[in-house]
């Protein structure tokens, strides 16, 4: 093994791990009133006892810095139908929620979107400054999914299908 480590790039790393695919999803919150939301592909499942998930928020995100003063998150799973939505809730400078019939999520009051894969509403319980990003990991209060769409996914720095 040599004990000379070779230089990586960032866009070297992005692309390598670009070959993992991973869900695409939307995570909202209710601050002051105001539903915000953000779309991440860095969602997980973290643990079964406590039930937990994670999402990766990078900081120099604005509506993670909205977000990071609310107790609690949803986690809207987006099916393969729901294209649109990513680049909804990546766009800065507009009304993210405009013309979206979003409901609240039952203990929380996170905005739930419509016809998504599923969803989980969320508790913060950590948050991690780890990197360029922040590592947000939240209590499983509720979740639903009654979809048999497929799902959305990011690979290769696009959003695919499973039948793409």
């Amino acid at each position: 093994m040599s004990s000379q480590l070779r230089q990586i790039t960032s866009e070297e790393f992005r692309r390598v791990c670009g070959h993992y695919a991973t869900g695409v999803g939307v995570v909202t919150a209710v601050v002051d009133g105001t539903p915000v939301g953000l779309s991440v592909n860095s969602f997980t499942s973290v643990s079964l006892e406590p039930l937990l998930v994670s999402f990766y928020a990078a900081h120099t995100s604005t509506t993670w810095e909205q977000m990071k003063n609310s107790d609690s998150f949803a986690v809207n799973i987006l099916s393969e139908s729901q294209h649109n939505l990513i680049s909804t809730f990546s766009k800065k400078g507009i009304d993210r929620f405009a013309n979206i019939n979003w409901k609240p999520a039952p203990v929380t009051g996170s905005p739930l979107l419509p016809d998504t894969s599923g969803w989980i509403d969320c508790r913060v319980t950590q948050v991690h400054d780890i990197g360029d990003h922040y590592l947000v990991v939240g209590e499983v209060l509720d979740l639903h999914s009654d979809t048999d769409e497929g799902p959305l996914l990011y690979y290769k720095g696009k959003v695919a299908t499973l039948a793409s």
